[in-house]
């Protein structure tokens, strides 16, 4: 579990599961619900939402702010916090490592020009604010 600002607990956590003979990944989030809404008060149950990870994905990647030619040249990925891709498209064919992307985590955002297999390549990074900022609607 995690804490929120104002101390309420929240677990955000990946689950795969096989359907159709294909890896599905969920994101479920998760809180305790506090009578009357106050986390002082005794917990009434347990409030779970389930995202389906693909199109959770593609919403975020679609709507990226970068013309369709920028889009046509330009890798995106979504990691956790340790460098694990979680989602990419990949323009690069496998080239970016998680350890290449590791020393941007260093900051909320940070960039840095990265000279590989004879091209140099922008690396742009910036932390999400968590479940709280998302809308697939």
């Amino acid at each position: 579990m995690k804490q929120t600002t104002n101390g309420e607990d929240h677990s955000f956590d990946v689950v795969k599961t096989r359907e159709d003979g294909k890896e599905k990944i969920r994101l479920v989030f998760s809180c305790k619900i506090h009578k009357h809404g106050e986390p002082s008060r005794a917990v009434m149950g347990v409030l779970a939402i389930v995202f389906k990870w693909e199109h959770f994905v593609e919403t975020i990647f679609n709507e990226t702010p970068l013309s369709d030619s920028e889009k046509e040249i330009t890798s995106m990925f979504i990691t956790d916090t340790k460098g694990d891709f979680l989602a990419q498209i990949d323009k690069n064919e496998g080239k970016i490592t998680k350890e290449e992307l590791l020393s941007l985590f260093k900051e909320t955002k940070n960039f840095e020009l990265i000279s590989k297999d004879e091209s140099t390549m922008l690396f742009g990074h910036a932390a999400s604010v968590g479940y709280e900022g998302f809308s697939t609607g």
